[in-house]
């Protein structure tokens, strides 16, 4: 993969350093980058399939604390490296590195849309998440869009709600995925829940077809290279158990019960026409 860098931005002071964040019940998506000038660097300069970091000198970073749904695939919590990828003459995708194994999948999540003229120009680089009108459920819709000059990129996305149960020492946060990316599960896990206890960095509880799993939210570490983390030997496989069906179907997921005992960590969902019961081992705490 050719990653574009502009290097002649790359002595911008520290100040210029950009974190625009969109929060939604009490959970965040960050944009970490550094703005370029718009003077010069047009999206449509940018060659067909030629990935850009998008800020300058350094990796872009999305930092979310909560998950993202794109179509029926779904960003879990944590910190990845952006890149835009110009994929037609007016279309681009982002591409969030480390989304797949972040969640078991082979393929990361890219997040299309057109690159159209915005209405009013901008001086430099603007990268961001803004509402898609107003909520009336616990699920924002919204967009994500990349401004460069008089060019505007957007994409449509769904932030999800949250339901914190305290279980013990840990915090269990379920999200309220739509009852049509919980069962495409099938196809592509989902993360069902957070697992935190304020002091290490969180888990993911990963819910697939007939596997569940706790993996820890990746990392960035290093900006210049651009690479996710994931401590793939600290992840903890559980079981999984069908119950009994809810009485009525559940446009999003609703979390039951969530407990900790010696056995580990036992959460009840349901969604859509579906119960499940999720067993997984504590994670050892880091030394």
């Amino acid at each position: 993969m050719r990653v574009r860098v502009l290097v002649g931005c790359v002595l911008l002071s520290a100040a210029s350093a950009q974190k625009p964040t969109f929060t939604w019940q009490k959970q965040t998506s960050t944009f970490e980058y550094r703005a370029i000038s718009a003077s010069g660097h047009p999206l449509e300069d940018f060659k067909l399939h030629q990935f850009w970091m998008m800020g300058a000198g350094r990796a872009t970073v999305w930092r979310l604390t909560m998950p993202v749904v794109v179509g029926e695939s779904v960003v879990a919590p944590g910190a990845y490296p952006v890149l835009m990828n110009r994929t037609d003459e007016k279309a681009a995708a982002i591409h969030v590195k480390g989304s797949g194994k972040a969640v078991g999948a082979a393929q990361d999540v890219e997040i299309a849309g057109p690159i159209g003229e915005a209405k009013k120009a901008v001086p430099k680089l603007v990268i961001g998440v803004s509402p898609d009108g107003e909520s009336k459920t616990s699920n924002q819709a919204v967009q994500i869009e990349v401004l460069l000059g008089a060019n505007d990129w957007r994409s449509p996305a769904t932030v999800v709600g949250n339901q914190p149960t305290k279980a013990g020492a840990w915090t269990v946060t379920t999200w309220t995925l739509p009852a049509n990316v919980f069962a495409a599960r099938d196809t592509r896990a989902v993360p069902v829940a957070m697992l935190s206890n304020g002091k290490d960095e969180p888990w993911n509880l990963v819910l697939g077809k007939d596997q569940v799993s706790l993996v820890p939210a990746p990392r960035v570490v290093d900006l210049a290279a651009a690479l996710p983390v994931i401590d793939e030997a600290s992840i903890v496989a559980g079981k999984i158990e069908a119950l009994p069906a809810p009485d009525a179907p559940r446009e999003v997921l609703e979390c039951k019960a969530a407990s900790v005992d010696k056995d580990g960590l036992s959460v009840d969902i349901v969604c859509g026409s579906e119960a499940v019961r999720m067993r997984v081992a504590l994670p050892k705490p880091k030394k």
